[in-house]
C-alpha cells in the first residue's frame, strides 16, 4: 500500500513550522499552531505579489524562517489568483505554471523557490478552497510503505 506524503498544509500551519516537524525533529504541531482555512486565506492574501513591495528575502526584519514562509505564501497568493473551480483536478505543476504565466518574474523575485515551497503553496490553496490535499511532489514516497506499524 502506498500512502500519501503530506506536508502539513492541511493543518493550516506555516511552511516554516511544517519544516521544523519534518526536518527539525519537532513533534506534530499543537492545535494552537494550526489555523482554519479562513485564517490561512488571510495570511496568503497578505503576502505580496511580484511588483507589490519588497521580495520576502529582502525583508531584513524577518527571520530566515519568516522569509521562507512569506515566500511560500507569495506563491500561494499567485496560485490563488490564477485558480478557480475548473482547476480543482489540476496538479501542482499546472498551478505553478499558471502563476508564472501571470507573473513571469515570480521565480526570480523569490530567488528560485524550492519544490517543497511550490507544493506547500498549492496545498495551501487547496486547503483554503476546501479541496482534497495532494501529495507534495518534493516529498519522497517509498513503494511498499504502509500505514501499519512494523511488527
Amino acid at each position: 500500500m502506498k500512502r500519501k506524503r503530506t506536508d502539513g498544509s492541511y493543518l493550516g500551519v506555516s511552511p516554516g513550522r511544517a519544516l521544523r516537524t519534518m526536518l527539525g525533529g519537532q513533534s506534530q504541531p499543537p492545535l494552537d499552531d494550526c489555523n482554519s482555512p479562513e485564517n490561512v486565506l488571510k495570511r496568503v492574501i497578505a503576502a505580496p505579489l511580484p511588483g507589490q513591495g519588497l521580495a520576502p528575502y529582502h525583508q531584513s526584519t524577518l527571520s530566515e524562517e519568516e522569509q521562507y514562509g512569506l515566500a511560500t505564501d507569495c506563491i500561494a497568493h499567485a496560485m490563488l489568483e490564477t485558480t478557480d473551480i475548473a482547476n480543482e483536478a489540476s496538479g501542482c505543476d499546472e498551478a505553478w505554471n499558471r502563476a508564472k504565466k501571470e507573473w513571469p518574474q515570480l521565480g526570480d523575485w523569490l530567488q528560485g523557490p524550492t519544490g517543497f515551497m511550490v507544493g506547500f503553496a498549492w496545498n495551501s490553496v487547496r486547503y483554503i478552497k476546501g479541496w482534497d490535499e495532494q501529495s507534495n511532489p518534493a516529498i519522497l514516497t517509498l513503494e511498499g510503505e504502509t500505514d501499519e506499524p512494523n511488527n
